[in-house]
């Protein structure tokens, strides 16, 4: 066993209501037959997590457990980067678990538990934004249609999980204006029109539907960037139906990027979002940092997808 003194951060408040006690509950099963003692922290305040997690290396442990969602595991990572260096399983119980779908981790608190004894950590790239100080899993966005984020309530996504999303976004599709921004990705500069500018590290579901078959990598050294051009929900739904009907022809209302530092100013202040959290402000930058988290890891091959050769462009 590589792990002698695992961390375990509980977090009761993400997905739905007691989704986190399975999986308390089988990694307390699981230790207690290793004999190993497993120290359990269950969060009750905003900041619990945080303290917690920059406080685990210098404490001890070799292994940091977070059960909850995205917005639990960037709280982790960001107290980890500034206390110390751990390797990090995930228990994924929020109700989008977008980093653990990227990286393969299952969905189910019992097969994610059973995963340790046959896992393999992976060095992940993590996205950092100088201009908010802020370590990113997930991504950002700066727009008018960032604010489909803040529309959806914690209440809403444990009614009906991830697809609030996609409910939002056709809601902003109707509503929201296109805004110019002035864009460079490593050096080179661009001005686009459109509702939202998308940096993401990991596997969307939404990006998937509106891209094609786009691939994701988590560990490449550089971030995906999701620009889509539209102008009323009647793109939106022509995007999708040529996603779904010719996945390899040309989409003009989408445009895909890889860049390792990225840069993208407004002219007035709108809402930018950083791994879900919505704030204002005019400009945003994020820079790749390569393999700069590890993460525990089911020991079989991640799954890709291909990306047609007209978004490389």
């Amino acid at each position: 066993m590589r792990w002698q003194r695992p961390l375990m951060i509980v977090n009761p408040m993400a997905g739905r209501i007691g989704s986190e006690r399975p999986a308390v509950r089988r990694a307390q099963q699981y230790y207690a037959g290793q004999n190993i003692p497993l120290a359990l922290r269950t969060v009750a305040k905003p900041n619990d997590t945080y303290e917690w997690a920059s406080h685990a290396a210098r404490n001890g442990h070799d292994l940091l457990i977070v059960a909850g969602g995205d917005g639990t595991m960037n709280q982790a990572v960001t107290g980890l980067k500034r206390g110390g260096e751990l390797p990090v399983a995930i228990f994924p119980t929020g109700s989008g678990n977008v980093l653990a779908k990227t990286l393969g981790i299952p969905l189910k608190p019992e097969h994610a538990v059973a995963t340790l004894d046959r896992a393999i950590t992976r060095w992940i790239d993590l996205g950092f934004s100088p201009s908010h100080q802020r370590y990113l899993l997930q991504g950002a966005a700066i727009g008018p249609g960032s604010r489909l984020f803040q529309d959806v309530t914690q209440r809403i996504k444990n009614l009906i999980g991830f697809p609030a999303y996609f409910v939002a976004a056709l809601k902003h599709a109707v509503f929201v204006r296109t805004q110019r921004f002035q864009c460079t990705f490593d050096g080179n500069d661009i001005e686009v029109a459109t509702q939202a500018l998308i940096i993401t590290n990991t596997d969307i579901p939404a990006l998937h539907l509106l891209t094609g078959r786009a691939t994701v990598t988590v560990d490449d050294g550089q971030l995906d960037v999701i620009i889509l051009q539209h102008n009323s929900i009647f793109d939106v739904l022509s995007v999708v139906r040529k996603s779904l009907t010719h996945p390899e022809e040309p989409i003009d209302a989408v445009v895909y990027k890889k860049a390792k530092n990225i840069r993208i100013r407004a002219n007035r202040p709108m809402p930018i979002t950083l791994d879900g959290e919505v704030l204002q402000g005019s400009y945003l930058e994020v820079l790749t940092l390569p393999k700069a988290l590890s993460i525990v890891v089911p020991a079989r091959t991640i799954k890709k997808r291909i990306l047609p050769h007209w978004m490389l462009r």
